[in-house]
């Protein structure tokens, strides 16, 4: 069900066909080319005169892909030995995609109502990736994604209409400047291959004295980088401000600064011209047409294209004026509650259970599924004990909280409490992160997997 087009009103009666350009059918007389220019009146192709092109989308057509990614990365829970709070990952990969066209949906060559395979525009086969960053008290947070993707498939064609269908950019015969009758096309061909973009000269030679096929060039490598800034703040600043630094496309920076408005198209979409061959005229006599070549053909420099990812920054400034999460927390635990129809202010007791209601245990997760995880005896009894350990730390952690905030009896969240609340946390999560270690090593991988 991938979508294409068909013209409504296309009669589909080849009158000739271009014999040198691999039998190319013309779908209109000569009589409706002109030989000065090479230009194509498509009328003598339509079923009915009164409309031109009729295009009805369809859903007929299909493709596929598949890809096969590898990436390879420290362990956030366990990498605290890595200098200076670093993180890198690197990834890798591979892709295929292919789908159906007719020639309605560009690049025809042939009958245009007919299908055919090909790899996709998006059909980039190989691709990494590094994602990496660093956290100093003095410099902030640094974080960088870098790209770089082989080439996309792209289809050489010819300026315009040659087939007579109505539709322009049909798909290029490309001739072989060793067999090349006409001197000043081989010339073209031979200057293009000796000077011309790589992806060109690979192009041309691949597909030399036959028809090119649907995508069946590339265009270069692309990389890109980005980059993400968030400087160091301190004090009062630091809990109601965040500030970051975007610097996008940092490639096309680099080289604008080291080579100016000679730039070389780092961290630019390589997107290639595909236009090989120009018309110049028609002989009607030997059912002909004159072509030049295009000397931009696969080229994607910057200076022969208007296309550009220029180098940005972009400076982000977010101002928090909402209550901090430990503030609202502790201002919810001082406050009075109701019991026995009125109010009065949480105990002691009170005050540490309603901390340890919001902390998580996981061997009770575990003992929980204890069937579906088919646990031993051994197991049970195993996690029963670090539960019992774990529950007997984390009450050691917020019991002595509630007690010293019952000291104060007006209810107020004062910087001590909080700072005592915050402090409690801190050691909280430290030996809840412990749970994955130890219950790791009182299960079998299979349970693991589960």
């Amino acid at each position: 069900s991938q979508p294409g087009t068909v013209d409504a009103n296309f009669a589909g009666a080849p009158r000739f066909t271009l014999a040198n350009e691999g039998g190319r059918p013309v779908y209109v007389p000569t009589s409706s080319i002109d030989p000065a220019s090479g230009m194509v009146s498509a009328a003598q192709s339509r079923r009915s005169a009164a409309y031109g092109r009729v295009g009805v989308a369809t859903s007929d057509l299909r493709g596929y892909g598949g890809q096969l990614t590898f990436s390879i990365g420290p362990d956030p829970f366990r990498a605290h030995g890595m200098p200076g709070n670093t993180y890198v990952s690197l990834g890798y990969t591979l892709q295929a995609t292919r789908r159906e066209f007719r020639g309605f949906d560009g690049a025809a060559f042939g009958d245009p109502r007919l299908k055919e395979w090909a790899p996709s525009a998006s059909d980039a086969r190989h691709i990494f990736t590094l994602q990496g960053g660093f956290y100093g008290e003095y410099v902030g947070a640094v974080t960088l994604f870098a790209r770089a993707q082989s080439g996309l498939p792209f289809t050489p064609i010819v300026q315009g209409d040659v087939n007579g269908d109505g539709l322009g950019g049909d798909r290029a015969f490309v001739p072989n400047p060793a067999t090349e009758t006409d001197p000043a096309l081989a010339a073209q061909l031979r200057s293009l291959i000796a000077s011309g973009a790589p992806a060109a000269r690979a192009c041309v030679e691949a597909f030399a004295g036959r028809v090119a096929d649907r995508n069946g060039c590339r265009g270069p490598w692309t990389t890109s980088l980005n980059v993400q800034w968030a400087p160091p703040l301190w004090g009062l600043v630091r809990r109601r401000l965040t500030a970051t630094v975007y610097l996008e496309n940092a490639l096309g920076g680099i080289d604008q600064l080291l080579h100016g408005n000679d730039l070389r198209g780092w961290g630019a979409a390589a997107t290639p011209d595909p236009v090989l061959l120009v018309p110049r005229g028609f002989d009607a006599a030997t059912s002909r047409f004159r072509y030049d070549v295009n000397p931009k053909f696969a080229d994607t420099r910057p200076a022969t294209t208007l296309q550009r990812s220029p180098f940005r920054v972009t400076i982000d400034f977010s101002l928090r004026l909402s209550t901090d999460y430990d503030l609202q927390q502790l201002r919810r635990a001082l406050e009075p509650v109701k019991v026995a129809h009125h109010w009065q202010r949480r105990s002691a007791d009170s005050l540490a259970a309603f901390y340890l209601s919001r902390t998580s245990d996981v061997y009770q997760l575990l003992l929980e599924e204890s069937d579906s995880l088919f646990l031993s005896a051994a197991q049970i009894a195993g996690l029963r004990r670090a539960d019992s350990t774990y529950s007997a730390r984390v009450r050691a952690v917020y019991v002595p909280l509630g007690r010293f905030l019952s000291q104060f009896a007006d209810g107020v969240a004062t910087k001590a409490a909080l700072d005592s609340a915050q402090a409690a946390d801190k050691r909280y999560w430290k030996v809840f992160w412990e749970q994955p270690e130890i219950a790791d090593s009182l299960i079998t991988p299979s349970q693991r997997e589960l």
